[in-house]
């Protein structure tokens, strides 16, 4: 019986690899098909996913998601409660960075902002979603993302959200922040339901920015 065990384990691990194989290679071949030149994209998306991951150790240590605050090092002095702030080494810990010079389109450090403005579509309720942004990406880069996600293409937002999405959650010395009952907006381009993360194109500005969804709500 033991042997059996084993010897299906080895089968149904082996069937694993073979797909994640194969998904890749598919990525790959879009990727070169579409004209896309190679970008290590680990290096670029793994910084909001590790955002992420110290977000939920504050949630699981009793942080509130509504009381979660981005105020960056030298703004930690404003935070109200130190133990709310993920850049905080009495909070989350995180460790604060810009995106690579190569991934934005004006070739220079890009500024991430953290907010619970927007609801996504089919990503949780209908509860604004607690999201990492990256407004100014290249168009490359955001195509490549969505491949990542398998989205098809770019989509496009008619509406323009930008004052909602170009917003960070944090403290200041005379007024904390105080999280909006409802949500200020709501994504409508139904190509991006139920994706986590991926990238856009923001019609009024003409400018491409990647999202990732830090806590569904």
């Amino acid at each position: 019986m033991a042997a059996w065990i084993a010897c299906a384990v080895a089968v149904l691990t082996l069937t694993c690899v073979w797909v994640i194989l194969g998904e890749q290679n598919n990525k790959n071949h879009r990727i070169q098909s579409e004209g896309i030149p190679f970008i290590d994209e680990s290096r670029f998306s793994r910084y909001p996913a590790g955002v992420r991951t110290f977000i939920v150790r504050m949630m699981i240590s009793g942080v509130a998601v509504e009381d979660i605050r981005f105020n960056s090092p030298d703004e930690l002095g404003a935070l109200v409660h130190q133990r709310d702030g993920v850049f905080s080494p009495d909070g989350g810990g995180a460790q604060y960075k810009k995106a690579f010079p190569h991934v934005m389109e004006a070739q220079k450090e890009g500024d991430w902002y953290f907010n619970m403005n927007i609801a996504w579509p089919g990503i949780g309720s209908n509860q604004a979603d607690l999201v990492a942004y990256l407004p100014g990406v290249t168009q490359k880069i955001c195509a490549l993302e969505n491949i990542g996600s398998d989205i098809e293409g770019v989509p496009e937002l008619e509406q323009d959200i930008s004052a909602f999405y170009k917003f960070n959650i944090v403290d200041f010395p005379s007024a904390p922040h105080v999280p909006p009952k409802e949500p200020l907006a709501r994504v409508a381009q139904e190509t991006l339901a139920g994706h986590l993360f991926g990238c856009f194109r923001d019609k009024s500005l003409g400018q491409y920015t990647y999202y990732h969804v830090l806590v569904e709500r």
